[in-house]
């Protein structure tokens, strides 16, 4: 429960002055009793608060508790005795409570935190594409889980201010209840939560998001703050970056092409400035004329082979490493024609599939 500071009840045969014996007792470490009248914990299992009882049919009483309540996630005992006109004690009443004052917390851990190095702006990740929502919530020092009875998400589009509602982002923050998305979850200790939208289609390229995630419990405490909310922030981006080529060039005849050389681009979005930025540069060269493509060493591997696409050295400025130069020269044959093609791909990885002539696609003579 929450604070309970007013108790009330019902009975009979009471007196009216001092008819009802009211004893608070805190459960957990260091055990106390409470005195309301002058509000304070003692350790004397004797004390008790009386209360007075109003006429009626039945009587009545009413006792507003001074906020005995000074340790986070406490269980209490109330006992409650009543006392009638020849100072006779009827039957005592008890409940056993726990004061929950703590706001549950809540983590993501999918989408997962991954280095965007590179990117435009400080984000957990990059993406192009939102996978399904995941994490756990817990109650932290509550005594009697599981006490999680509700995890929620948002979705935050940063650059235009505007909240997911299930169809867009039209909201802004005068109507954040709605924008609430109910998770699945599996009650326990730590309660495993998930949620799949349709938000997909929504996300704009170049833009950034943020997930929020908190959690309500029996109690009704519910984190309204959203600095205080679990969240993770991400940068849409679905454009693919370019590889530039600048050596060799294109169409020329060479003795050898020394280190191959480049650059690489990764734009901003279409709809938003930001950008994941690049992870990597590969090169390929093809020898046409027997169907093989350069595998580090010598041309011994059909190009359909993946780990025929080498990784450079640097991203923005690129070249090949030394000592692959130096086979690849070894390698070439005079009187022959060969394609080289550049590659780049980004934190969200975006990998770039079109090698245009002569930007990312170049064939020389040896």
């Amino acid at each position: 429960a929450a604070a309970i500071n007013t108790v009330i009840g019902s009975g009979a045969n009471m007196r009216l002055a001092t008819g009802i014996r009211l004893a608070l007792r805190r459960l957990s470490a260091p055990t106390r009793y409470w005195f309301d009248a002058s509000a304070f914990w003692t350790n004397d299992a004797a004390t008790f608060t009386w209360v007075n009882v109003t006429a009626g049919v039945p009587q009545t009483w009413l006792e507003s508790l001074a906020s005995p309540y000074t340790v986070q996630n406490a269980s209490y005992t109330l006992t409650v005795t009543p006392v009638n006109d020849v100072n006779q004690e009827g039957l005592s009443v008890a409940r056993t409570f726990v004061v929950d004052n703590t706001n549950p917390a809540g983590t993501i851990s999918q989408p997962a935190s991954t280095a965007c190095p590179d990117s435009s702006i400080s984000v957990n990740s990059c993406l192009n594409v939102l996978p399904t929502i995941f994490g756990a919530a817990a109650d932290p020092g509550n005594p009697n889980p599981p006490s999680i009875v509700a995890v929620r998400a948002r979705i935050y589009d940063v650059n235009n201010d505007g909240y997911w509602n299930g169809t867009d982002f039209s909201i802004n923050n005068g109507a954040l209840p709605a924008v609430n998305l109910l998770a699945i979850s599996t009650p326990g200790v730590s309660t495993d939560w998930s949620t799949s939208t349709a938000v997909n289609a929504s996300l704009l390229d170049g833009v950034q998001y943020r997930l929020f995630v908190h959690a309500a419990d029996k109690a009704g405490n519910d984190e309204a703050s959203e600095a205080a909310m679990g969240q993770f922030t991400f940068i849409n981006d679905r454009r693919e970056p370019t590889a530039y080529l600048i050596h060799p060039s294109s169409g020329e005849v060479y003795l050898d092409v020394a280190a191959l050389t480049g650059t690489a681009v990764d734009p901003p979005g279409v709809a938003g400035p930001n950008f994941a930025g690049l992870t990597e540069v590969k090169y390929q060269v093809a020898f046409p004329a027997n169907n093989t493509c350069f595998g580090g060493v010598t041309f011994n591997k059909l190009c359909s082979d993946p780990t025929t696409f080498l990784t450079a050295v640097g991203t923005n400025a690129w070249q090949n490493a030394a000592g692959e130069a130096s086979d690849l020269n070894g390698s070439l044959t005079s009187g022959a024609t060969y394609v080289i093609l550049a590659r780049a791909r980004d934190a969200a990885t975006n990998e770039q599939s079109v090698f245009s002539v002569p930007v990312s696609s170049r064939t020389i003579k040896i």
